[in-house]
């Protein structure tokens, strides 16, 4: 036997490489940015930051499913998400409102590369540098939600949204994108 290191080495629901990152914010005073408690509304600051890894997400693709196999996790009740949507400790959600008070945080469930932790900071940035508007959170079937924009189907789909977004030419430079 030898260890395969990729995004679902087979099909269905199993246990290949990936990467959910977690993700908080902090002021320049060492205070938790995101704050928030159960039934309440998101924070602005923690609102934003949804609405921009929601917006600018799809346009970051190739930077966190980077191989042909990386789609392949993208399943509905598998426990990776099939849209970009957000929810509260919703697995099926590309992007999850986990934890509570100061310990809130979001939660990324996209598969990872090593430039997934830079497309979701920019797209964070985007979301709060922008003070984008969003939508309510998914509470039911996440992979039936007909509103949010579908994930890819493959590397070549991403590669060309990648390569024509503006979004991702604003956060990332336009050189990084090309290159």
């Amino acid at each position: 036997m030898i260890p395969v290191f990729m995004a679902a080495p087979e099909t269905g629901v199993g246990s290949g490489l990936h990467l959910h990152l977690h993700l908080s914010l902090w002021s320049e005073h060492d205070e938790p940015g995101f704050v928030h408690h159960c039934g309440e509304d998101l924070p602005p600051l923690m609102d934003h930051a949804v609405v921009g890894l929601l917006s600018a997400l799809p346009h970051m693709a190739p930077l966190y499913a980077p191989t042909p196999n990386s789609y392949k996790l993208f399943q509905p009740h598998s426990f990776a998400p099939t849209r970009f949507n957000w929810g509260y400790d919703h697995r099926g959600c590309a992007v999850r409102v986990t934890g509570h008070g100061t310990g809130a945080h979001l939660e990324v469930r996209l598969s990872g590369a090593s430039l997934a932790l830079a497309a979701c900071v920019a797209a964070m940035a985007h979301g709060i540098e922008d003070r984008l508007k969003g939508r309510s959170a998914c509470d039911g079937d996440a992979y039936q939600e007909q509103g949010p924009v579908p994930l890819f189907a493959d590397l070549a789909e991403a590669l060309t949204y990648f390569e024509h977004s503006t979004i991702a030419q604003r956060v990332l430079g336009v050189e990084v994108v090309r290159h």
